[in-house]
């Protein structure tokens, strides 16, 4: 397969992509309550394989606030690498923003999850950069020229004596202005496939943005 190690997936309102402001709201919503937990779906028609993302408003119970929490088992990282066209990415939100638990949070870390990492939810405009082209074949919403998202993941899980993850997640949004607003919203369930980016229509370009994980 030609395809790099990047795959992509993530639907953006374009009502949510307007002018660019000091501070971007960025990545998975936490939601107006205390956090919000993404279920993540990789199937290639034949297996499938899970993951989740705990996106949290404020601190609590050990997660921090203004961050993403990611739970990702081998298996899931595995599919990720040997994906193929055609094959899926599931981002499922449905469940909404959530109040204070009063115990464990639900589905959260997932079963079998390797160190857990962080990503910050939250990202300056400055920090998206414009792309020249159009990015790698990976996992995105659809085939639109106009209003698109994708996530890439690079990453390496902890093997061996490291405990750690290495590599990186870059966001791509296809908009007509600096990105702004959350690419996937609390409350939503969207399925993505890996395929070629499309260009850019006119007057419309790709940015991207590269993140590494931090390990709580």
């Amino acid at each position: 397969m030609t395809l790099s190690r990047r795959l992509i997936c993530l639907f953006v309102p374009a009502a949510l992509l307007g002018a660019a402001a000091p501070l971007q709201a960025f990545q998975l919503d936490p939601g107006t309550k205390l956090y919000s937990v993404y279920e993540l779906t990789f199937s290639d028609g034949i297996v499938s394989h899970s993951a989740a993302t705990l996106s949290a408003k404020t601190a609590f119970s050990g997660y921090l606030g203004g961050k993403e929490h990611w739970s990702l088992p081998a298996g899931f990282m595995a599919a990720i690498d040997a994906a193929s066209p055609g094959a899926t990415l599931r981002i499922d939100g449905s469940a909404g923003s959530q109040e204070l638990p009063s115990g464990a949070v639900p589905g959260f870390p997932v079963a079998g999850a390797l160190a857990e990492f962080t990503m910050p939810a939250h990202l300056s405009s400055w920090m998206w950069t414009p792309v020249d082209a159009a990015p790698p074949a990976a996992f995105y919403r659809s085939s639109s020229a106009t209003d698109n998202v994708g996530i890439a993941f690079d990453l390496s899980p902890p093997t061996g004596t490291r405990t750690h993850w290495t590599g990186s997640i870059t966001w791509y949004v296809l908009t007509g202005s600096t990105p702004s607003g959350y690419p996937i919203a609390a409350g939503s369930d969207t399925t993505f496939t890996l395929r070629n980016a499309p260009a850019a229509a006119r007057d419309h370009a790709w940015y991207s943005v590269t993140l590494t994980p931090t390990t709580l």
